[in-house]
This record gives structure tokens, C-alpha cells and sequence, in this order.
């Protein structure tokens, strides 16, 4: 750096800038006093340097934590689900705004522990998981050398409500002839996800065994339109599954509207089902069905690979968190015999 006082009177310092097209590029400064350009000089040598350091990083590292997410959503398009798709990117935008502008190098623990934090006090636990997960999924390829050590928000656990046989039956009862029997049917009968029901297809029963085969789903896509998807949510979720006569000859009595069996989309099976539970006085989701046959398999004392087989579980963790509530009626009657037995053995003591 070279500094000289030119005949105006005022101070010019001379700092070297780089190379340009090969050839050395010098910076101008000047100041009315020496020391101020000087410190011109020193400020400008240190953002110099700073900007190599921050050239020196790995290309993926100099990305901000929101275009690394935004990468990694992009990469798996065509991989996870259109509906795991369109979560990530709703995640995206909705969570973790302190952070999302940070350079990846810049990134700390505290950082995404006071996002996690502010966010806590505004979202539910589970979604906090979820919105984690995602920010975890895409520091694990663009920043490897980084482990989240997060301390996130207990989940609480939802009210799983399995309606009893009785609940089912009504239900049936109330909608017998119509395509919601048929849903309603397919999913307390048979375990059968709401994306799958709305996805069967006529080419997908065999009369003849009383065989129906999974093999495709109704979802959302990332623009939230619904579309015909030939896959299922995990791979063991194709499956075939055997079902009681009654309910083939169910399905085949409705009237063909299409392809479809069910010829409805996810929502309006949702809604309608709604309509129907509150007006017998229910609480259950339609999604409860599934829960039901599950309990059911439980009740009779099925064993837990031959029910994840036929409901399409990819691992015995979320059939686990469903025999865990077990139904009232068959809790009851277990309350009851272990009460008789007390009796019978210590009343007259």
C-alpha cells in the first residue's frame, strides 16, 4: 500500500485490488487526513479478505440455508410423493424465516435453535418435527460436517378415536347402497388408506378369489391438484388383499359412474363422511376406519407381520401407536373377566 499527499492537500492511498484480465488492479482512496485513509485502507484490505475467505468455502456452503432447502426439494421431485413434496415447500416458507437468509458457513447450532424456539410458540409440536426434519434432510447434503443437537418441542400425542362395532355399523346402516358404503366399507373392512379407496379401479377386483389389489392413489400434487398417481405412498403399501364375498358383491351392486369404484375425490369422501358422523353423533375421522381394522386384527389375536402385510405398513411402529388404543368394547370385556376372577377366587375371604 503506498500513500502520498497530492498537491491539493488531501491524502490518496494506493491498495492493491486483485487481478483483472491478468493484469494487477489497483484501488483508489483518498482522505483529508493520512490516518483517515489509512483507515480506509485497512477496512477495505479487511473486506478483501473476508470476501477470499468466503470464496475459499465450497460452492454448496457459500448457499443460504433457504436455497439449500430449496435445492434438495427440487432434487427429490419425482422421488418422495407429491404430497411429501407439497408439505416440504409449504415447511419451506412457513418455518424457520430467522435462518433461511444465513450462509450455510455462517450457520450455527444457536441459530437454529432460536428459530426452533420462536416458531415453538406459534406451531404445533409435530409440525415443528416435520419442518426440522426437512432442515435436517438438507444440511445432511449440503453441509455434512454440520449435526443438528435441536431441542425440539415434546409431541403430544393426538386422541386416537377407534369407533366400536356398533359405530361402524350404524354408519354402514345410515349409507347402505351409496358409493360412501363402499368407502366406508373399504376402509374399516379392509384397512385401506383414503388416497387408495379413491384410487381402486374396477380392473382392480377379482370377483372370483375376492382379491383386491392396491396399486395406485388419488393425491395432491405440489400445485395442491389432485392426480391419479400409479403408486402407492411406500412400496409395501402395493399389496393384495383377500376380503369377504359380502364386500366385492358391495362394491360391484353400486352404480359404474367411470373406471373408478368409489368415482369420488379424497376431500368429498372426507367431508361427507363428516356429515354422516356428526349427524349419529360420533367423533371418529374417516381416517379411524383404518384404525378400527387394525384393532380389530388385534382383537383377534393376528400376528403383527401378517397385519402390516395387509394394511401396507412400511414399518410395525405406526401399528404399534394403533394397538395401543385399544377399542372400549374389547377393553370392557377384559375388565370384566380379570373382575369375575378376582371375585370368584377372593369374595368370600
Amino acid at each position: 500500500m503506498n500513500i502520498t499527499k497530492l498537491a491539493s492537500g488531501t491524502w490518496r492511498a494506493r491498495v492493491y485490488a486483485g487481478l483483472e484480465n491478468g493484469k494487477s488492479v489497483y484501488k483508489s482512496i483518498t482522505g483529508a487526513t493520512k490516518k483517515e485513509v489509512e483507515m480506509k485502507a485497512a477496512e477495505f484490505q479487511m473486506q478483501q479478505s473476508e470476501r477470499k475467505k468466503e470464496m475459499a468455502k465450497p460452492l454448496a456452503q457459500q448457499m443460504t440455508v433457504g436455497d439449500a432447502i430449496d435445492r434438495y426439494i427440487n432434487n427429490v421431485v419425482g422421488v418422495l410423493s407429491p404430497t411429501t413434496i407439497r408439505r416440504y415447500q409449504t415447511d419451506r416458507k412457513k418455518f424457520f424465516k430467522s435462518i433461511m437468509d444465513i450462509k450455510l458457513y455462517d450457520l450455527t447450532q444457536d441459530d437454529v435453535q432460536r428459530a426452533v424456539s420462536i416458531d415453538s410458540k406459534r406451531y404445533a409440536a409435530k409440525s415443528i418435527h416435520c419442518a426440522h426434519g426437512l432442515l435436517s434432510a438438507a444440511l445432511g447434503v449440503y453441509l455434512p460436517d454440520f449435526h443438528l443437537k435441536t431441542n425440539l418441542p415434546q409431541k403430544v400425542l393426538p386422541d386416537v378415536v377407534i369407533p366400536e362395532n356398533a359405530d361402524v355399523q350404524r354408519m354402514i346402516g345410515r349409507v347402505k347402497g351409496t358409493r360412501m358404503e363402499g368407502a366406508i366399507l373399504l376402509g374399516a373392512c379392509c384397512g385401506m388408506r383414503r388416497s387408495e379407496i379413491c384410487g381402486l379401479k374396477y380392473i382392480d377386483i377379482d370377483a372370483k378369489k375376492s382379491i383386491i389389489s392396491i396399486r395406485r392413489t388419488i393425491v395432491k400434487d405440489e400445485n395442491g391438484k389432485w392426480i391419479v398417481r400409479d403408486n402407492t405412498k411406500t412400496p409395501k403399501s402395493k399389496r393384495e388383499i383377500e376380503v369377504a364375498p359380502f364386500i366385492i358383491g358391495r362394491l360391484l351392486a353400486l352404480p359404474r359412474e367411470g373406471e373408478f369404484v368409489i368415482n369420488r375425490m379424497p376431500d368429498t369422501i372426507s367431508k361427507e363422511f363428516i356429515d354422516i358422523r356428526n349427524e349419529l353423533g360420533l367423533k371418529c375421522r374417516f381416517h379411524d376406519l383404518r384404525h378400527y381394522n387394525a384393532s380389530i386384527m388385534l382383537a383377534l389375536n393376528v400376528p403383527d407381520k401378517y397385519a402390516m402385510k395387509r394394511m401396507g405398513y412400511s414399518t410395525p411402529a405406526t401399528l404399534k401407536k394403533v394397538y395401543q388404543h385399544t377399542m372400549q368394547d374389547k377393553e370392557k370385556e377384559v375388565t370384566s373377566t380379570i373382575n369375575s376372577q378376582m371375585s370368584s377366587l377372593f369374595s368370600g375371604t
